[in-house]
């Protein structure tokens, strides 16, 4: 799987969820069909994450560049830790 092209597809068809707060309350009503987690995420942060996906069985995929690197990928002019793939 290409993250990067997924992110960008993601993008223009306007599923995608940006932050953790958001990512966690669609993890938590089951609407997100994958997370993808910056390598340099807080390792409290990715736990959440990980364990509200366990319980949604969504997927989860490791973004191998930073936070900085997610956002320039998700076309923002931020950082971004978490982003959720929605349904």
């Amino acid at each position: 799987m290409d993250i990067t092209k997924t992110i960008k597809n993601a993008i223009d068809s306007d599923k995608i969820t940006i932050g953790t707060d958001t990512t966690l309350k669609y993890l938590n009503q089951d609407k997100l069909e994958s997370a993808i987690i910056a390598a340099n995420c807080p390792k409290d942060i990715r736990r959440d994450i990980q364990n509200a996906a366990k319980l949604s069985n969504s997927k989860i995929h490791i973004f191998t560049g930073t936070s900085i690197e997610l956002g320039a990928c998700a076309r923002k002019p931020f950082s971004i830790s978490i982003l959720g793939l929605k349904k």
